[in-house]
């Protein structure tokens, strides 16, 4: 998806008073002479506000101007009001990165915020800036890249370990007796995965965990992006009858297509996402008739399910992800996206930090910080392991959580990793199960 570089390459959202921000005078000192001008703290946005993912980099880019707007009401960051600065990458094209890149490190801020979307190669632009760097999603690909030049361009973390919760995990989660108490009627699992390196190291991680319980894949088929024909595939899938389909994309155009034809004639499978079940087209699309489509997210987010168990973790998750959820409907009129409660998360670890340190511009100590201290947030409880540059994964630390659509809405039904789940909400069995 190639495009011409955006002439709005970079958008100022000064949440700062349009009059500089001043210093009280002290009383009887300089009469009548103006105050200095206290220096905003700036952070950055970077992410695909006209590409592909607009439809969640909207989110992200609400969340950062609620998350500003609240620091400056509490004060701002180490007495200093904080400016958001958002840089508009688009599809990633060398072009928009170069412009991206160049203008960043012009606009001299303290921190970028990227999103998981965006790519290796971007991440990699964004590090030559020397700015610190904070990734709301990792991925094997990215960290790779990253990981090649860490000696060089050591400040940069990655808030968790994006497809290890869809891979293997996710597998041990779906044939867990506790989580999903169904009999499978065989040992059959069909996967269907969109194009890309994201969704092939999903794909081989998942089918490795099944193949080392015994699984047999009678159908693994990679479609190109937004694939809406899959007839071929739902031919092959009803003549296996796997007890498991694993659809594996981020697009919800795919899934919508794959499981509007799969309803015309189902099989007694279970149909499992990753974490488009969130996407609010998926629901809107179907409705009830969706009932029974499973899906799953690294990271805690209970949209709209009410948390009743004794985890004082969880529940602070479930408190403070609960709140945030509130005030964004209040304001935008629609539930937010997981960009928006990560980027609540990556901002205020990096604050807690930096008002520890006493100082935003001390890159190497803020980063430092942030791998030495905790961060419990909406999404997780955030430690960065030096050795990786990403949060620890586990149930203690940054859960997986499975969804399954139950009444038309998506409900957790479990907090944790693969065998190790927290029952939230008991699993339905499918209505096209026989």
């Amino acid at each position: 998806m190639k495009r011409k570089v955006s002439s709005k390459l970079i958008i100022i959202v000064s949440l700062v008073a349009a009059l500089a921000i001043l210093v009280p005078v002290i009383s009887g000192c300089f009469p009548g002479r103006p105050a200095p001008e206290v220096k905003p703290i700036k952070i950055a946005v970077t992410t695909g506000v006209t590409g592909g993912f607009s439809a969640h980099a909207v989110h992200h880019v609400r969340s950062a101007q609620m998350v500003v707007e609240e620091a400056n009401a509490r004060g701002g960051v180490l007495g200093r009001p904080v400016e958001l600065v958002i840089f508009d990458v688009g599809d990633c094209s060398a072009g928009e990165l170069i412009a991206a890149r160049d203008a960043l490190k012009a606009a001299d801020v303290d921190v970028n915020f990227t999103m998981w979307w965006i790519s290796a190669i971007a991440s990699q632009y964004m590090l030559e800036t020397g700015i610190p760097m904070i990734q709301q999603g990792w991925v094997s690909e990215d960290w790779d890249a990253a990981w090649e030049v860490k000696d060089q361009y050591p400040n940069f973390l990655f808030m968790n370990r994006d497809e290890l919760g869809y891979g293997a995990p996710y597998f041990q989660a779906l044939t867990n007796p506790e989580l999903i108490p169904w009999e499978f009627p065989n040992k059959k699992a069909a996967i269907l995965t969109a194009e890309g390196e994201y969704n092939a190291r999903i794909a081989a991680s998942w089918r490795g965990e099944a193949e080392k319980a015994g699984w047999e894949i009678i159908l693994e088929e990679t479609h190109p992006w937004f694939t809406t024909d899959y007839s071929p595939q739902m031919a092959r899938i009803r003549e296996e009858e796997p007890a498991i389909i694993f659809f594996n994309s981020s697009i919800a155009v795919e899934p919508i297509a794959a499981f509007s034809d799969f309803l015309e004639d189902p099989t007694n499978s279970l149909f499992a996402l990753i974490w488009v079940i969130q996407q609010p087209e998926f629901k809107d699309t179907f409705g009830t008739d969706a009932n029974g489509v499973i899906g799953t997210l690294p990271g805690v987010d209970f949209m709209a399910t009410e948390y009743k168990g004794t985890n004082p973790q969880y529940m602070t998750h479930y408190e403070k992800g609960k709140a945030f959820n509130e005030a964004y409907i209040a304001r935008y009129g629609e539930t937010a996206g997981i960009a928006a409660h990560i980027a609540q998360d990556a901002f205020w670890a990096w604050a807690e930090a930096v008002e520890r340190v006493g100082d935003s511009r001390d890159f190497d100590g803020v980063i430092k910080d942030m791998e030495e201290h905790y961060y419990v947030g909406i999404t997780g409880r955030y430690g960065f392991d030096p050795e990786i540059k990403a949060g620890h994964y586990g149930p203690e630390n940054i859960p997986i959580t499975y969804y399954q659509m139950q009444d038309g809405e998506v409900q957790v039904m479990g907090l944790g990793a693969g065998r190790d789940v927290e029952i939230i909400t008991p699993f339905q069995l499918p209505h096209w199960i026989e």
